[in-house]
């Protein structure tokens, strides 16, 4: 599939709300290609300075005009600065994880901004955008699917088809907050769906045993085939799209998103 195809297919799935200002990837399109983790966030904060365009359908024309010249780390170019905590804490996890943070598909479970959770419009947006996710699933295969918050987890664990396996809690190290995990059928493999709690206000370089926890989850997903058996007949036939054909490439905007944002 080319990249313009894929553009194109989701313009289509979103055409309700292409008006509405908002973000698909936080990643460069270079990602949408088989890799171990999808990075997922809840929803992305205000724009007030127009970086990602007027709307959702100018963000997805600005895909079409990415170089493959261009710097591939994007938006986590701000993880380098202080200023950006979130965006500092998820380089520091991929990185210390051992993927480059411009390798990792990155996203958020719903593309309309808002203001904060509360006024994200969810589930209703979530099943909006659901559409585009099973897209990038079949075209990124991941083993992990790692989630910032609970809602991206509940959501998936809800969507994706199949039984989920046993929730895992697992301590964050601070206060009552957990991380958790399950496993799931997509794109006719096992697949760990893990969440974090959210990055903007938990510093994961304070608790090295939930990197190791993560690490874990990786290494597991790609051993779950020969564990637990093949997925179920509905999970291998549910995904299987092509990878997205590289396209000419331009640096991704960046900014600093609001609370409960990528």
């Amino acid at each position: 599939m080319q990249l313009n195809d894929f553009i194109r297919a989701v313009k289509g799935d979103l055409s309700r709300v292409l008006d509405q200002s908002g973000r698909m990837l936080y990643s460069s399109t270079k990602t949408l290609k088989p890799g171990d983790i999808y990075l997922l966030g809840v929803h992305p904060g205000p724009d007030p300075g127009g970086i990602d365009g007027k709307n959702l359908a100018d963000n997805l024309d600005s895909l079409s005009g990415e170089t493959a010249d261009s710097d591939p780390i994007g938006y986590w170019d701000q993880g380098r600065s202080e200023k950006n905590e979130l965006q500092r804490r998820v380089v520091w996890l991929l990185e210390s994880l051992g993927y480059s943070p411009g390798d990792v598909c990155a996203s958020n479970l719903i593309f309309m901004r808002s203001a904060g959770e509360e006024g994200c419009g969810y589930p209703q947006s979530a099943a909006i955008c659901w559409p585009v996710h099973e897209r990038i699933l079949r075209i990124v295969r991941p083993k992990l699917i790692l989630c910032f918050g609970r809602k991206p987890l509940n959501y998936l664990v809800r969507r994706l088809p199949g039984s989920a396996a046993p929730l895992e809690h697992f301590p964050s190290g601070h206060g009552t907050w957990k991380c958790r995990a399950t496993r799931k059928g997509v794109a006719g493999q096992f697949v760990t769906i893990a969440s974090v709690p959210y990055l903007g206000r938990y510093d994961i370089a304070r608790h090295p045993l939930v990197v190791d926890w993560i690490k874990s989850k990786v290494s597991l997903s790609s051993r779950d085939i020969s564990l637990f058996g093949a997925p179920p007949r509905e999970d291998a036939n549910a995904m299987g799209e092509p990878v997205v054909s590289e396209q000419p490439e331009s640096r991704p905007s960046a900014q600093e998103p609001a609370r409960g944002s990528m």
